[in-house]
């Protein structure tokens, strides 16, 4: 851990006790959850084990509200200043492989908007998978990445779905029905490594996904803060203990509904 980092780290541990403390860290820095295994076995069985802490999921979330925050600037500065927040994102936690794949996805979207060419999804991932297994082969076995790869190509899928619905879904039920196809797609990966599937990961990924960025940028916020003028911290930590609090009523309420998880072995 870089000395920026630990600092960081420092001002969540100080504004947070436990186990809120260890899901911030693990939401905004991608950092271990050390967590009493009752509540861990309970993310574990409600499906959210992808968005509690940093993931790809999370990446991408993060690069699609810098979009709606610098879209009003010009195009070239508002990409150039999603590539800053990017890659000092990146500076800050590290090179992890779900993160790359999110960020090299979002180059080479870049590339095309600047190039006037149309950007595919799905050609954006292949070279993707192709840049990533040439600069660091062995993150092509790793399960983040490939729970990742698995996931934005079970996005592909319901974006294919959804673009033959006449209306515009409900915001809850986009997000319900699109977790539900990134689920399916990834439940063989889950099942092949983890040999268990907790079919309450749609419902719970929809009841907290509107959550994840604000308080992401609220755990980076308090650890600036912290750096800065410490007292002031807990005036963020706070209300954003009340997100937290809100998470982990989700994950052991879904956790423990009857036939949600299924256990092989």
């Amino acid at each position: 851990m870089n000395a920026f980092l630990s600092l960081a780290v420092s001002g969540i541990d100080a504004s947070f006790h436990e186990p809120y403390a260890s899901l911030m860290k693990g939401l905004v820095y991608g950092l271990p959850i050390q967590i009493d295994p009752i509540l861990k076995q309970e993310i574990v069985r409600s499906g959210l084990a992808h968005l509690v802490v940093l993931s790809g999921a999370n990446v991408t979330l993060l690069v699609q509200f810098s979009e709606r925050l610098f879209f009003s600037l010009n195009k070239k500065v508002g990409i150039l200043l999603q590539l800053i927040f990017l890659f000092g994102f990146i500076l800050l936690v590290g090179p992890q492989a779900p993160l790359m794949r999110a960020a090299s996805m979002f180059i080479c979207t870049v590339v095309c908007i600047l190039a006037g060419k149309p950007s595919y999804i799905g050609w954006n991932l292949f070279l993707t998978i192709l840049l990533i297994s040439l600069i660091q082969p062995k993150w092509i076995t790793s399960l983040s990445f490939q729970l990742s790869v698995f996931a934005t190509f079970g996005i592909i899928v319901w974006g294919i779905i959804s673009a033959r619905f006449e209306t515009k879904m409900n915001a809850f039920l986009e997000v319900f029905f699109e977790s539900w196809v990134v689920f399916l797609v990834t439940a063989p990966v889950s099942i092949w490594y983890f040999k268990s599937v907790s079919f309450m990961s749609p419902l719970s990924t929809a009841l907290v996904s509107w959550l994840i960025v604000p308080l992401m940028i609220a755990g980076f916020a308090i650890s600036v803060i912290y750096i800065i003028a410490p007292p002031l911290a807990p005036i963020i930590a706070i209300p954003t203990q009340a997100g937290l609090q809100f998470i982990i009523w989700i994950i052991q309420t879904t956790s423990h509904l009857p036939f949600g998880y299924l256990r092989l072995q």
